[in-house]
Parts: C-alpha cells; structure tokens; sequence
C-alpha cells in the first residue's frame, strides 16, 4: 500500500495563543495526527479534530549535573 502525505512543522511560538500564526491553527486543524512536547501551549491541542491522534513526545532537555 502506497501512501504520499504531508509533514508540517508547526512551531508553539513564545507560549502565547495569541502569537501563533493563523496557518499554525489551520494546520493543527487539519492535521490527521499532531505530535508535540512539553513546550507546546496544551491549549493548542484544541484546535484539532476529535479523531486526530495526538501524541506527546517526551524530549526534555537532560539536566548535566
């Protein structure tokens, strides 16, 4: 099975909803399956579709002491 789709990486900005472009909201909505981390707004997740998968990326930085 052949299937061709698109990758979008959509960045969470400074935190603020109100600082996210119009096509990151768009995108989120659209989007079949978002994968975030912890710096991501949770209010973001939102947006999607009840059906997209929404998966967390656990990828903190390590702490070196």
């Amino acid at each position: 099975m052949s299937s061709i789709g698109r990758v979008y990486l959509v960045g969470a900005g400074p935190g603020s909803l109100d600082l996210v472009t119009l096509r990151a909201r768009q995108l989120v909505g659209l989007a079949d399956v978002l994968v975030y981390d912890y710096l991501c707004n949770p209010d973001m997740l939102l947006w999607a579709r009840p059906q997209t998968e929404i998966i967390y990326a656990e990828n903190r930085p390590r702490r070196t002491r």
